[in-house]
């Protein structure tokens, strides 16, 4: 069913996260909807445990912390880079993932400008989630 490719778990993440933005405008037909339904379902089960790992490392870092404890300005910095530098290693780690390529997004999928004093945020910021899509958007055609 799919094509089968390695990137880093930072890449799913971030192609994930792009799906879930498209999710929630009006996409340009209801096959584009459903396009990003699919993906979003076939990714789901590799990127919720990443959730959990990611949850987990906050929770193991934070549990050698006495309760009630106040952590001074420079703790608490320390704490926080200790745990970007514990998930940034999570996110550097590949894996392969098949991926319904048939399902890849194309511009005319893409969500067009709506009426109405807000109708441009439907369209925004579509080149940052083109370029986090990756493979799952089809450059072919421009």
């Amino acid at each position: 069913m799919g094509e089968s490719l390695r990137m880093t778990n930072g890449s799913l993440q971030r192609m994930y996260a792009a799906l879930a933005v498209l999710g929630n405008r009006r996409m340009a037909s209801l096959a584009a909807d459903l396009k990003v339904a699919r993906l979003l379902r076939v990714l789901a089960p590799h990127v919720e445990p990443l959730e959990t790992l990611k949850r987990g490392i906050v929770l193991d870092l934070a549990a050698g912390l006495p309760k009630d404890a106040a952590l001074s300005n420079t703790r608490e910095q320390l704490l926080v880079m200790t745990i970007g530098a514990r998930q940034a290693e999570l996110d550097a780690e590949t894996v392969e993932i098949d991926l319904p390529i048939v399902y890849a997004l194309r511009e005319t999928d893409l969500p067009k400008e709506m009426t109405g004093a807000d109708g441009w945020k439907n369209s925004s910021q579509l080149g940052a989630i083109v370029a986090d899509l990756g493979p799952l958007y089809n450059l072919d055609e421009v």
